[in-house]
């Protein structure tokens, strides 16, 4: 249970730097954040706060249902990948549509249940060296 806390504990910091990143951007003048080339939505000031709490209630919970309420498309995939990794199932990793999202989901998930199959399941190079590493 404490790895698991510990997870929780380290994807909720990781989202508050990211918030915290996101504001410093967004009040420096010398920055245009329009000319991002990422895919998902960038969060707004107004929802990140909101998303943030909706991520905690979902993390506390055994389902997706809670990650679906939340408008930042990257923090909802981080969500669920989240999810996935602590109740250990592969069927919710491939539901994530970020694919380093969904290879850190299967790698994980294969140290979790020492299942070296399911580092085949992820895409990035490095990411399966490391995984096939492990065992």
């Amino acid at each position: 249970m404490k790895d698991m806390e510990k997870i929780v504990v380290g994807a909720v910091l990781i989202i508050v730097v990211i918030a915290l990143a996101y504001i410093v951007v967004q009040n420096s003048p010398n920055v245009d954040i329009t000319t991002t080339t990422l895919a998902v939505t960038q969060p707004t000031e107004s929802t990140l706060p909101a998303d943030v709490q909706r991520f905690r209630e979902a993390m506390g919970g055994s389902d997706t249902s809670g990650c679906d309420k939340i408008a930042d498309e990257r923090l909802k995939q981080v969500c669920i990948r989240d999810i996935s990794i602590k109740n250990n199932d592969v069927s919710i990793c491939d539901k994530v549509t970020i694919s380093t999202l969904a290879d850190t989901c299967y790698f994980r998930i294969a140290l979790n249940t020492q299942n070296k199959a399911l580092c085949g399941k992820i895409t990035a190079e490095n990411i399966k060296t490391a995984c096939n590493s492990r065992f």
